[in-house]
Parts: C-alpha cells; sequence; structure tokens
C-alpha cells in the first residue's frame, strides 16, 4: 500500500515541472468527490469532467472545460489521512470563425483529513461520518501574468499563480441501506500585490442515496440532490473588481455508483436549475462527471 502511495507522489512531482494551467473562474474549482469520502480506506482515483457553457452576448460562441484529475488518498492511521491532486485542464473555446484550446496540468492540491465514524446516541443503527479536510493549493501551473491586459472577461487564461488555502469539510449519515452526505469546498486565494487577483470560490454538495448490495459483491448506489457552487469577481492590479468574472450555479446532480470488491465506479450528470455565471453573460449547458477509484 505504502510503495503505491510514493509512487504516485513522484509521479506528482515529475509532471508538474511542464507548462501547466487550471480552471479558469467561470468554471468553478474544487472538485467534489462524492461518495468516495464514505469509503475511510486508501485509494489511487482518475477522474474526467466536462462543463459546457454557451455565451448569451455572441451567437455561436461555446466554451467547454475538461479536467482530468489524479487522486492520491492514504491513511496514516484510523482518523488521519493524506490526500493529493493534480489536475489536467483542457479549455476550449469554440467561435463561428476560430477554436481556441489551452491545456496542460494544474496546481497540485494537498490536503490532511480528520476522519470518524461513531453510533449516534439516539439510536444503535444511526452511524454519523465526519471527514474534515484542510490543505493548500500550490501554484506550479504556469500563470501568464499579463491577464489584465487582456480582454476580460473573455478570455481563457487559465492559471491563477496563486497560493490558496482549501478547506474540504464533509458529514455522513446513515441508517441501513439509506444514507445522506454533505460536503463543502471553500478555496481562499491568498493575496497578490501588484497582480491580478482572481476571487475565492465555494462549494456545496447535498446528496442522499441508497446503497442496494447484492449477493456477489456488487453494490450499486444511486444518489440524488443539489450542488451549490459560487465564485468572487476577480480584481485588477488597481483593487477594483473585473466586472462579470465571477458568478453562481444551483445544479441537480443526478448520480449513480457501483462499486465491485476494491474498485468503484462513479458517474454523475448535473442540471442547472439556477444560475448567474459571468454576469449573466455565459449560460451552463451541463456539467457531468467520471471516476473510477481503486482501494488500496
Amino acid at each position: 500500500m505504502v510503495r503505491y502511495f510514493i509512487i504516485f507522489i513522484l509521479v506528482v512531482g515529475y509532471v508538474v515541472v511542464a507548462p501547466a494551467c487550471d480552471i479558469c473562474a467561470c468554471n468553478m474549482g474544487g472538485q467534489l468527490q462524492g461518495l468516495q469520502q464514505l469509503i475511510h480506506r486508501s485509494s489511487i482515483a482518475m477522474s474526467f469532467s466536462r462543463a459546457h457553457y454557451s455565451s448569451n452576448h455572441e451567437a455561436g460562441v461555446q466554451d467547454a472545460f475538461h479536467t482530468m484529475n489524479l487522486n492520491g488518498t492514504y491513511f496514516l492511521n484510523q482518523s488521519w489521512k493524506l490526500g493529493v491532486q493534480l489536475p489536467y485542464v483542457i479549455n476550449q473555446r469554440s467561435k463561428p470563425d476560430e477554436t481556441i484550446d489551452i491545456s496542460g496540468f494544474g496546481d497540485v492540491q494537498i490536503n490532511g483529513h480528520l476522519v470518524k465514524t461513531s453510533e449516534m446516541g439516539i439510536a444503535q443503527d444511526w452511524k454519523l461520518i465526519t471527514d474534515l479536510g484542510m490543505g493548500i493549493k500550490l501554484p506550479t501551473g504556469h500563470f501568464d501574468a499579463p491577464v489584465s491586459g487582456k480582454n476580460l472577461p473573455d478570455n481563457l487564461e487559465v492559471g491563477n499563480g496563486h497560493y490558496a488555502l482549501a478547506l474540504t469539510p464533509g458529514f455522513g449519515l446513515q441508517r441501513g441501506n439509506w444514507g445522506s452526505w454533505i460536503a463543502g469546498n471553500y478555496l481562499y486565494n491568498f493575496e497578490k500585490k501588484s497582480s491580478y487577483q482572481f476571487g475565492n470560490q465555494w462549494g456545496m454538495q447535498g446528496l442522499v442515496y441508497f446503497d442496494n448490495q447484492t449477493e456477489n459483491d456488487w453494490r450499486w448506489i444511486p444518489a440524488v440532490g443539489l450542488n451549490w457552487e459560487y465564485a468572487e469577481n476577480n480584481r485588477n492590479v488597481s483593487g477594483f473588481d473585473v466586472a462579470d468574472t465571477g458568478g453562481w450555479g444551483l445544479l441537480l446532480p443526478l448520480m449513480m455508483n457501483v462499486r465491485w470488491k476494491d474498485c468503484m465506479f462513479q458517474c454523475s450528470y448535473s442540471i442547472p436549475l439556477n444560475q448567474a455565471y459571468a454576469g449573466g453573460g455565459s449560460h451552463l449547458n451541463n456539467k457531468w462527471n467520471l471516476q473510477l477509484s481503486l482501494f488500496l
């Protein structure tokens, strides 16, 4: 188990020196891991997500943000775990007369988690699951500092050059085959002097799921809930807000999880219920995510 985690760290250390990029503010960062956090075992996971936007101001302009995320977790003991995330991002803008692609490795994020499972005092068959995470995002990705001189907010500059603090709390409640999971993500970008400043981001997810276990070790776990995401406006080098660079969205995620022994596959499709991205200038059509996890 330990050797797999060490290999993962070495791979991250090797690839991150390449020219890199991170998700732009219009497509919220800090991907929530769904029901994977309910399984308290070391793991290696690979996910692929896509968010598709249409411009409300320019006819025929489409933005697609693709993120491949390599995620590793290692339990030091029953109460503490470490996590490392490395994204690879492909951002694409399609116009009637041209297509723009920007891609590369993104900023590494390292988290520490306090995890605990306890029985509720009101009844023996109720279980409370707690996962409290805190970490730091390192500005290892490439950042083009003169971003403020470009056509804001309509740019695909993907690096942000920030050190950032990440908070990732999660709480679950289980009784029999039924359960609920509430998780959050807060990304605080530390201030940069005399430089373009990206806004902080919040995300919350609430899910209700049913764990159906068959006799041949297969488990089918459908889930449904709500996602909320919000990003502040960015600020220019003078400290003033750059209009229409933040936004928010309320989404309906439909999720299916399939687990067999030490493997788990997750797929989710999120439908926007209400939104105001980029000051109403960008319309989210949908988001979907695929994730394969191997528990060690």
